[in-house]
């Protein structure tokens, strides 16, 4: 199984990757029994389907499978699910918005370039994993106090290059814990992204170029047609 630490795939790559989608309903996390919620800042989807975090039915059962896998290694310690579906609507405020932020600071950057920067930061909507449904933000809870194992950095720092899995100067027990996390993912089949500590993805564009799979199972859903069932 390929696991090795890899460099963020870019957008040129991702957007050549086909889709041949699954029609899959997608599943509460709550309903899982996984300890899940949104995290400042990334709270957009939260008042939308009454605080549920959104996952397809496949990476659900994943999901149970990494948990089970989790609390064999500790039975203290837990997953939690900070992120799962997001809109493709606000995606694109997303990007736009970095979009900006970046081209104001850059403004010699060609297009090609400045597409490349910002996807770095937020992915481009065409080739996004979390409006597919497919892509996770999780980090590791312990139980006995509700702490998030240290990981180097908090979720979301986006700005701090030692969010990425290749940084150097952090200590050790936090890489520890970023590769428990890593490798809990990887073992079910999930796809790290490793521009993000917390960043994982089944069946979208990335999944299908870090696996080299010929093409993506999970094309992106808007709000509108989501199916959601209750019980897997």
């Amino acid at each position: 199984m390929k696991n090795s630490i890899q460099p963020p795939l870019s957008y040129q790559i991702l957007k050549t990757v086909p889709v041949y989608s699954k029609n899959e309903p997608f599943v509460s996390v709550s309903d899982l029994g996984i300890p899940n919620g949104y995290i400042f800042p990334m709270v957009d989807m939260k008042p939308l389907f009454k605080k549920n975090i959104l996952v397809r039915m496949t990476v659900a059962l994943m999901l149970k499978k990494a948990q089970n896998y989790c609390t064999n290694i500790n039975k203290n310690w837990s997953l939690f699910l900070t992120y799962g579906y997001r809109s493709p609507s606000i995606q694109k405020k997303l990007f736009k918005k970095e979009w900006n932020r970046i081209k104001i600071l850059n403004p010699n950057l060609r297009r090609k370039e400045l597409y490349e920067k910002t996807h770095a930061i937020i992915a481009v909507p065409a080739v996004a994993g979390h409006p597919t449904g497919g892509a996770i933000d999780i980090c590791l809870l312990n139980q006995n106090d509700n702490t998030f194992l240290s990981m180097g950095t908090p979720i979301y720092d986006f700005q701090n290059p030692a969010i990425s899995m290749d940084f150097k100067n952090i200590q050790k027990q936090d890489m520890k814990n970023r590769l428990l996390l890593r490798n809990i993912l990887v073992s079910v089949g999930f796809a790290p992204f490793d521009g993000e500590w917390w960043h994982f993805s089944y069946g979208d564009k990335e999944w299908a170029a870090y696996y080299q799979k010929q093409f993506a199972v999970y094309q992106q859903v808007d709000i509108t047609d989501i199916k959601i069932i209750k019980r897997l």
